[in-house]
């Protein structure tokens, strides 16, 4: 599946990735620290939706390819409980 990147989206390492990246060498230290669970907005994009580049607010470096990569948070709206108070009758 592909996935489109704007600016400002919450995105998260894929987990299929970070099995790989968490047992890497070369992963930088600070991906290693947050977890595969941390959520990081995107800063930049470039290219267009085939092929992204980006960069993370909160992350060292670029992701080239960034579909490969990264993928959308969830939107957690779908599980709020909302209290409406009062009597509905």
């Amino acid at each position: 599946m592909k996935y489109e990147f704007h600016v400002g989206d919450k995105v998260m390492i894929r987990p299929d990735y970070w099995a790989q990246l968490s047992n890497s060498k070369h992963a930088s230290p600070e991906y290693l620290k947050r977890g595969g669970g941390f959520i990081y907005t995107i800063a930049t994009v470039q290219g267009d939706s085939e092929d992204q580049n980006v960069s993370l607010a909160e992350g060292d470096g670029g992701w080239p390819h960034a579909q490969k990569y990264l993928m959308h948070v969830p939107d957690p709206v779908d599980d709020v409980d909302f209290d409406l108070g009062g009597d509905l009758l």
